[in-house]
C-alpha cells in the first residue's frame, strides 16, 4: 500500500474518531498527525520484520525508513538544511538504483544503517566521489567518526 493512500486513511480515521467523540483534535488539518502515525507504523513494521525474516519483502518501507533517518543524520552531522539533506539522500538512492534492485538497496540500507547511508550519500553525491568502500572513503569516514565519537 502506498504512503499517500495510508495517510489519507489515517486522516479519515482521525476525522471519524473526532466525529464520534472518541478524540478531540485541536488542528484543522490532520496531515502532520497522519504523517507521524505513518512513520511510527512504518518503522515498527521494519523493525519487527527485520527481527523475524532475513528475506523481508517490504523493500519500499525499509528504504523509506532508512532514508528518513539518514536525512536526520545528514542534517545533524553535516549541518545541512533538512531540504538539502532530503535532496542528497534521494540523490544517493537514485544513484543506487542504477546498479541495484529495490530489494538489494533495501538490504544494503538495512545492513549499513542510517548513519553509514548518510555518510556514503554525502561522500558520493555532495563531494562527487562515486566510489565508496575503498581506502579513500574509509580514511575520510574515519575522520568523520573521530569528530562524532571522539
Amino acid at each position: 500500500m502506498k504512503k499517500e493512500k495510508l495517510i489519507k486513511l489515517f486522516d479519515k480515521a482521525i476525522s471519524d474518531l473526532e466525529d464520534s467523540g472518541e478524540i478531540v483534535v485541536t488542528t484543522t488539518t490532520y496531515g502532520k498527525v497522519s504523517e507521524y502515525l505513518y512513520e511510527v507504523v512504518r518503522d515498527e513494521l521494519c523493525d519487527e520484520y527485520n527481527q523475524t525474516s532475513e528475506a523481508l519483502q517490504l523493500p519500499e518501507l525499509r528504504i523509506e525508513s532508512t532514508l528518513s533517518k539518514s536525512i536526520s543524520q545528514l542534517h545533524k552531522v553535516f549541518d545541512l538544511s533538512l531540504d538539502n539533506a532530503e535532496n542528497l539522500a534521494y540523490e544517493f538512492y537514485a544513484y543506487c538504483r542504477h546498479t541495484r534492485t529495490e530489494l538489494e538497496i533495501a538490504d544494503y540500507f538495512s545492513h549499513e544503517g542510517p548513519l553509514e547511508v548518510a555518510l556514503t550519500a554525502y561522500y558520493c553525491c555532495q563531494l562527487g566521489k562515486n566510489r565508496f568502500g575503498n581506502s579513500n572513503y574509509l580514511k575520510w569516514r574515519q575522520e568523520i567518526y573521530a569528530k562524532l565519537f571522539g
